[in-house]
């Protein structure tokens, strides 16, 4: 029987330690800290509420995950894009309700709206499944999204707002995005032109997106071990990885499904030199998340939908 040890139980661990002890692999997983689903994490709180900590959006061409769910007898409900009321802009110069950018004239909106359709246009002709595949991909990936659309005809006031829209997802600035990974991202949505929240986010699982990922840790079992830092990876004939405490778990292969940061504090051994570099040079900044909630959804009273 081939034994693999998954590393880190985010979804992505999980899932993967899921489908591969369902083929008949002997499998451990190793996580870091004293619970499975990574940056997916709920609370109740003391009204016996369910909040949310993160990764709680999906959108109705998140097929796998959808399936997922529903594999796990989970349900899913409409999410927030559902509340009737506006948006809001909240920056240092000011707040706007309704979402719209004040700096933008009639005349740029039109620039915006016809840059879309470009984009969308390009997406339609990168295979989501193989963005590689297409005649340009090298020049794409090059390419900065930025950069795209000041040829496209961007004003700065079309670039500030994109850069807005970059910090309203936690996303990196459009300066260092590759056009390409644009492209394959527009394309598995089907090819919009841009981000529409009522594509992208109008589903949240009702009993918490957290129960996803403890749904499947019970599954699991005791082949999964919380609490269990990983601190090198040998890769060669079998796999070894070596563990904070200084045991050590042998297999025949491995799932490293950690995050591009956390990965970087792990010795990788019998790794090649290209994909070693590869890794150093991918970004993933620190980030912080504050959730407060209400007693009640003050933001319904004064006619805003919540998204800020």
């Amino acid at each position: 029987m081939t034994k693999v040890v998954v590393v880190g139980a985010g979804l992505a661990g999980l899932a993967a330690a899921r489908d591969l002890a369902a083929a008949g692999c002997e499998v451990v997983v190793l996580e870091a800290r004293d619970r499975p689903g990574g940056r997916v994490e709920q609370a109740e709180i003391g009204d016996g509420r369910t909040v949310q900590l993160g990764g709680e959006l999906v959108g109705d061409f998140h097929t796998a995950y959808l399936g997922l769910v529903a594999e796990l007898g989970l349900t899913t409900r409409p999410s927030y894009v559902a509340e009737p009321g506006e948006p809001t802009v909240d920056l240092v110069d000011g707040r706007w309700i309704g979402g719209v950018l004040p700096w933008l004239t009639d005349a740029e909106r039109e620039i915006a709206a016809r840059i879309g359709a470009l984009l969308a246009e390009l997406s339609a002709t990168v295979d989501p499944d193989d963005p590689w595949s297409h005649p340009e991909a090298e020049r794409l990936d090059r390419l900065s999204l930025n950069e795209w659309l000041r040829q496209a005809g961007a004003t700065p006031g079309l670039i500030r707002a994109r850069e807005v829209e970059a910090l309203g997802h936690s996303g990196g600035s459009g300066e260092r995005t590759s056009l390409l990974a644009v492209l394959r991202m527009d394309a598995v949505a089907g090819s919009l032109g841009g981000y529409d929240f009522d594509v992208w986010e109008n589903q949240t699982v009702a009993e918490g997106s957290a129960t996803v990922a403890l749904r499947m840790a019970e599954q699991l079992g005791d082949r999964l071990r919380t609490g269990a830092p990983v601190r090198r990876i040998a890769v060669g004939h079998g796999v070894e990885v070596f563990l904070d405490d200084g045991s050590r778990v042998t297999g025949d292969a491995v799932v490293c499904a950690v995050p591009v940061g956390p990965l970087r504090d792990i010795a990788l051994d019998g790794i090649s030199p290209g994909r070693l570099a590869s890794l150093r040079r991918q970004r993933h900044a620190r980030a912080g998340k504050v959730v407060v909630a209400y007693r009640s959804s003050f933001w319904r009273f004064l006619g805003h939908n919540g998204l800020c």
